[in-house]
């Protein structure tokens, strides 16, 4: 999911199908991961659908990367 989450901070809203090419999983696991996922939300109905993240979950994906690099610096866009 984290995977999905910098994902899409680096390339804003994107449709099931580009997602799922990324990840290189089907339609249906990527409908299913997206589903679930609480820091997301879905733009549109069916086949327009595309997803973003949520203003708090960009601030928690640079934290996160921020804390793997172990660095004392954490910049928020």
């Amino acid at each position: 999911m984290l995977k999905i989450e910098k994902y899409l901070q680096e390339n804003g809203e994107s449709k099931t199908n580009t997602i799922a090419e990324h990840l290189g999983l089907s339609l249906a696991r990527t409908r299913k991961i997206l589903s679930q996922m609480d820091s997301l939300e879905a733009i549109g109905t069916n086949t327009s659908r595309r997803y973003r993240l949520k203003n708090n979950s960009i601030n928690r994906v640079v934290f996160k990367k921020a804390s793997f690099l172990n660095t004392s610096k954490i910049s928020i866009y």
